[in-house]
């Protein structure tokens, strides 16, 4: 039995011989194959100077809404530098060095507290220049503590956040970039902070960069992820939000969530091509029940399968 049969054969118990019972069955099925294929923006299909309601039932022609959740932030190191106790909250970022002279720190914290945090470059370029080396660390941390700052004069003693219990997870420099661009991290644990520290070593501003995609994610059961998360193609558990997917940027380091067919137009939350196959299976087993011009949804049973068809009836 294939995906569409399956969708279908779930909605056995549907069967209405009237027409607002098979809208009522229709949309059902529609939320259901959505429930199993969404993850893209939608569109309306039909233009609004076509007869749509002359050719469908109504819960077909209705737009849905576009996704307005949060979306992947576009920063500069100037842009992101702040304090461990006040880190950007985000659903994804994309971070970049590209005028930023001199030492920065940019902190970053998921958006929820059963998120972690997924890292990797897109670009990474630290040359050796005149026997320096510029380095680029990423550490993962729970909290911030209070250290004081003593630059030997008493009166000058100055207290600051810094973050606690620290653990390294990333760390590129001037000879080891070229093997760590690409590569993927993640937090340990759930709603842990990262600083981003990013030390040109004295070299000019256009003789490196950098850029990193951060995304937040949970983790669902076995290729099964929560409603409004999207599963990445290429890791079983890892569920990054909806509003991540389709916007261009790779937040799944496969890119699986900006993929041609889960980002082309929606009917009801169903990618168009997979409608209308639905539409074509049906319409080609109309007339196994009764052909007539009134449509509902018919239940056909025999000792090997269960499936329903969109047919005709008297």
């Amino acid at each position: 039995m294939n995906f569409i049969e399956k969708s279908l054969a779930d909605y056995t118990s549907l069967c209405d011989d009237s027409k607002s019972g098979f809208i009522t069955s229709l949309e059902n099925s529609l939320l259901l194959a959505q429930s199993r294929l969404k993850h893209a923006l939608p569109i309306n299909l039909f233009d609004p100077r076509t007869a749509c309601h002359e050719l469908f039932p109504t819960v077909l022609c209705t737009p849905l809404k576009k996704n307005t959740g949060s979306r992947t932030r576009i920063l500069d190191t100037q842009d992101c530098f702040g304090l461990p106790e006040n880190p950007f909250i985000i659903f994804g970022a994309v971070v970049s060095h590209t005028r930023a002279i001199g030492r920065t720190l940019c902190y970053f914290q998921p958006s929820e507290q059963n998120q972690y945090l997924s890292i990797y470059p897109t670009k990474l370029v630290l040359p050796s220049q005149f026997g320096t080396c510029p380095v680029i660390q990423i550490k993962e941390f729970t909290s911030v503590r209070d250290e004081l700052i003593d630059n030997s004069d008493v009166n000058m003693i100055i207290p600051m956040k810094v973050p606690d219990d620290t653990k390294l997870i990333f760390q590129a420099n001037c000879t080891n970039y070229p093997s760590m661009l690409d590569k993927v991290v993640h937090t340990s644990s759930s709603n842990l902070k990262i600083q981003i520290l990013f030390d040109p070593a004295n070299s000019a501003a256009s003789d490196v960069a950098y850029q990193f995609v951060i995304s937040s994610y949970v983790l669902g059961p076995s290729y099964n992820c929560p409603s409004d998360t999207f599963r990445c193609w290429d890791a079983a558990t890892n569920c990054i939000p909806d509003s991540l997917t389709c916007d261009t940027i790779a937040n799944c380091h496969d890119g699986s969530d900006e993929n041609g067919y889960l980002c082309t137009g929606r009917i009801n939350g169903i990618p168009i091509p997979l409608f209308a196959i639905i539409i074509t299976i049906s319409i080609v087993n109309y007339s196994e029940c009764n052909p007539t011009r009134k449509w509902v949804f018919c239940n056909h049973q025999d000792t090997t399968t269960t499936s329903i068809q969109l047919l005709s009836l008297a």
